[in-house]
């Protein structure tokens, strides 16, 4: 567009002066003159009126980033673990943040009961979320030039969906660096309840509680549904 503006200046300057011929009112060697500052002054007011459509390009070269999320809850942490275990991972994990530094800008985080920034583990979170963990990265990083995310975790959760679940609609490549006990140990949890949220008052209305067991076998167990100190059911 400034090339056209000039063009047009130019042309306006010529117009003005030069269209006719010498009146003799303006002295011949001032005409080359003035067309010059007449054809600057359009040229300036062309230029501030097309300014806002004017549109500069920098390209700015930017690495890909990479993504570490650390496992904080507090099942991270057995109980004959000890320190040493841990400065060991820290320091394999640092190293691998140094190799990955040369390609990538590699962000740490960490995750439990929420998602923060974060190097250094605690390990004192009472919530392991993996629901959570996708939606807020997807939220911060979902127009970031994201090559890949590495979880470090046991894969024990108790808030929000199933990590594979979870991870479905998640838009970046998910590794896992599977940690803790690989021995199995007996697990009964609560899967699904399923209650009308909507009755009347002190009428009575019908629960229905899913119970699911890990490697309990043979083995018996007691199961009670307590409301405000009463058994409703055994």
């Amino acid at each position: 567009l400034a090339p056209l503006a000039a063009l047009i200046a130019i042309g306006a300057g010529w117009w003005v002066y030069y269209r006719k011929q010498d009146d003799g009112i303006l002295p011949r060697r001032l005409k080359p003159l003035l067309m010059f500052l007449r054809a600057s002054s359009l040229f300036l007011i062309a230029m501030l009126i097309i300014s806002p459509w004017m549109k500069k390009k920098n390209q700015v070269p930017e690495k890909p980033t990479f993504l570490i999320a650390m496992d904080n809850s507090r099942s991270m942490f057995q109980e004959d673990d000890t320190l040493d275990t841990y400065d060991k991972l820290a320091k394999q994990i640092d190293a691998l943040e140094s190799s990955l530094n040369q390609d990538f800008n590699v962000h740490r985080l960490l995750f439990g009961a929420s998602v923060r920034s974060g190097k250094k583990p605690d390990f004192s979170d009472q919530q392991t979320n993996f629901e959570d963990l996708f939606k807020n990265l997807t939220r911060l990083y979902g127009n970031r030039p994201v090559q890949g995310l590495l979880i470090i975790s046991d894969g024990a959760y108790n808030r929000g969906l199933e990590p594979s679940l979870a991870a479905a609609p998640f838009p970046f490549p998910v590794h896992v660096l599977a940690t803790g006990d690989t021995v199995q140990f007996l697990d009964l949890a609560i899967g699904e309840v399923i209650v009308n949220e909507w009755v009347r008052r002190k009428s009575l209305f019908p629960v229905r509680v899913y119970f699911k067991t890990s490697n309990w076998g043979n083995n018996s167990f007691n199961i009670q549904i307590i409301n405000n100190g009463r058994v409703l059911e055994e």
